[in-house]
């Protein structure tokens, strides 16, 4: 696990989008995993960075997704359209469907369709960010996420929304993770991720620590070469 200091987002975006260009630019599959929320601005960018005629070995899938109906506003994918996101010639995988599934059945289907892909994946690089309470992806402190690793993906209630989440099961075969994670109210979570080994059920983010050797922590805070 590295710490990069980048004095804004736009500077740390480039960490990530030289990664995925370099990746595309072999033969080989290539599973771009983009979370939303405070992630959603950056993933634009680093699209539109990305060279067209490489898109054919790109897959994308979400790190996790609000739970509701197709196209609602407070889902990830509808963030990521309203921002500008270009879907045109790529393959992607949503979550949410047309048929406005029930949560398992969504759960199931995403599931069903991921699988296959961190299978035949060359290379998973994953772009993730970290909550001030230590969570990342959809996998909240002491929610059942934390304790569920047979499947990649998993469906649960929350007082806030209803998730659905790629599992640490499924993070842990992430071969590269960008996580950012910007503003002073994060410093104390990005600290204790960076000096202390804490358990996956109080902060999640530590597999990104414990997991994932090429894991960049990208923020504008802390840097390992200071």
């Amino acid at each position: 696990m590295v710490y990069i200091k980048a004095k804004d987002p736009v500077e740390g975006v480039q960490y990530l989008a030289r990664a995925l260009r370099g990746a595309l630019s072999g033969d080989s599959m290539v599973l771009w995993l983009v979370s939303g929320g405070s992630n959603i601005a950056a993933a634009v960018q680093v699209r539109q960075s990305l060279p067209t005629n490489r898109l054919k070995n790109l897959k994308i899938g979400l790190v996790d997704e609000r739970y509701g109906n197709y196209g609602y506003k407070d889902s990830n994918y509808t963030q990521l359209q309203q921002a500008g996101f270009d879907f045109n010639n790529i393959d992607f995988v949503p979550v949410l469907t047309t048929e406005n599934l029930s949560l398992e059945q969504t759960t199931n289907n995403y599931q069903e369709q991921i699988e296959p892909l961190f299978k035949r994946s060359a290379i998973i690089i994953g772009q993730f960010g970290i909550g001030t309470d230590g969570h990342t992806a959809g996998i909240l402190p002491g929610s059942e996420a934390t304790a569920a690793n047979e499947r990649l993906v998993i469906g649960y209630k929350e007082t806030d929304f209803s998730r659905i989440t790629l599992s640490f099961r499924a993070i842990k075969m992430v071969n590269e993770a960008y996580v950012f994670a910007y503003g002073e109210n994060k410093r104390a979570t990005l600290s204790l991720l960076h000096d202390k080994d804490l358990p996956l059920n109080d902060q999640p983010a530590q597999i990104f620590r414990q997991s994932i050797p090429k894991s960049f922590i990208i923020n504008n805070m802390i840097g390992d070469s200071e």
